[in-house]
């Protein structure tokens, strides 16, 4: 309990901070989507067993407050899945989070809290690859803070606890609680050096737990005021009774922002995950996000995702695009392709489409 009551005790301090800073300045808004969707093999099988239409409603609050030094960010959202498949069940799913931001002259500190409740079907995808129907409910607490000693130097820590629990699906319940220690040197205007250590916990519901240990160098540099380049290399060992192994891990990112019309983002890790399967496992994952304005009014967004480990790699593909109807109103609609080849239950492919009506209130 130890480790819980510590995140407990700075979340109640974040939160006295932030009662006791001078009056914020908030902005709110909120309203609902309607979706309407045909997905050809929803359960993602080798004999395309579940082909079925669906609908979604959803209602969203979000409210932000921020003085000169702190900011605070809320939000909330409900939404109910109806199936036209009789074995797929109608659902209920919800998320709440905040975030709570504070700054001084040497010292930043965050604190992000959240608490989703989601379909199994979805989030499985990048997860087990076990794609039934069911839900899985999580909760993350992460603070951190950054302390500058001067304009080169500067120290973090960041602490996370996650709680998963799953209804309805034969996974594993499980807490992660997480550690992470770093030093930060800038070289020049446009480039800095870190390294960090971090320690995790892996603890599923009526197994050993398993303890994973990373050390990490990191580089970053701007090459202009457009593009910006991230990378990173480490060496992983995980120690549980029934899951040893070492291993390297990496981080890759690229970000460029080429005009007001043009945004284009690659991210490429390896990194040893805490799963519902009851194991932490070695994960390989490669994301790509294109987006265009076509107009004031109109905007494409191009995605892609990869994710391979041991059992199976998964892959989707999903091309977007939206229309901004009025000040309050949008309407979008996107074409989703996914592919995943699994040792054990074989390969399977489906293909969605979605159209969302949204209204802000």
């Amino acid at each position: 309990m130890g480790h819980k009551a510590g995140l407990y005790c700075l979340l109640c301090m974040s939160f006295s901070y932030t009662a006791n800073s001078h009056a914020l300045n908030w902005d709110s808004n909120y309203g609902a989507n309607i979706t309407a969707g045909y997905d050809d093999n929803l359960s993602l099988t080798s004999t395309n067993e579940l082909d079925t239409s669906f609908s979604k409603l959803g209602l969203f609050a979000s409210a932000e407050g921020s003085t000169e030094l702190t900011s605070i960010e809320l939000l909330a959202g409900i939404n109910n899945d109806s199936y036209s498949a009789p074995s797929v069940d109608d659902r209920t799913t919800g998320n709440l989070s905040i975030s709570l931001r504070n700054r001084s002259e040497r010292r930043q500190s965050h604190l992000q809290v959240s608490y989703l409740i989601e379909p199994t079907i979805e989030t499985e995808l990048q997860d087990t690859g076990i794609i039934e129907d069911g839900s899985r409910d999580a909760l993350s607490v992460s603070p951190g803070m950054t302390y500058a000693f001067d304009e080169r130097n500067s120290l973090s820590i960041n602490l996370g606890f996650t709680d998963v629990g799953y209804d309805n699906i034969p996974l594993t319940d499980y807490q992660d609680t997480s550690f992470s220690f770093g030093w930060g040197y800038r070289l020049d205007q446009t480039s800095d050096f870190s390294t960090s250590l971090s320690v995790s916990q892996y603890e599923p519901v009526s197994e050993a737990s398993t303890d994973t240990g990373n050390l990490s160098i990191g580089y970053n540099i701007s090459t202009s005021e457009a593009t910006t380049y991230r990378f990173s290399a480490g060496y992983s060992e995980v120690d549980g009774s029934a899951n040893q192994q070492t291993g390297s891990t990496y981080s890759i990112g690229i970000s460029n922002i080429r005009d007001e019309r043009n945004s284009f983002l690659l991210t490429a890790a390896r990194r040893f995950q805490a799963s519902g399967l009851g194991a932490v496992r070695e994960e390989d994952h490669l994301s790509l996000s294109w987006a265009h304005a076509f107009s004031e009014k109109a905007q494409g967004v191009l995605s892609a995702d990869f994710i391979g480990t041991d059992e199976r790699d998964y892959f989707e593909i999903q091309p977007s695009i939206s229309y901004r109807l009025s000040e309050k109103s949008s309407i979008s609609g996107n074409y989703r392709f996914r592919q995943q080849d699994d040792a054990t239950a074989g390969d399977a492919e489906s293909n969605s489409l979605l159209i969302t009506l949204s209204y802000q209130l």
